[in-house]
């Protein structure tokens, strides 16, 4: 695959997840959130800048 369509495969990717919430995300991939609510917490502290 060539860089000019690794970057529209992107783009496109991007734009349909963009308005997704992380739950909505997770359905659409058949993934099952299997963080504790403590590990979500530390894990939402650690990350907190890029969350902003």
């Amino acid at each position: 695959m060539d860089a000019y369509r690794l970057d529209l495969t992107c783009l496109a990717l991007a734009d349909m997840f963009k308005s997704k919430s992380a739950e909505e995300v997770l359905e659409i991939f058949s993934v099952k959130d299997e963080l504790t609510p403590e590990e979500e917490e530390d894990l939402r502290e650690e990350l907190k800048c890029a969350l902003e």
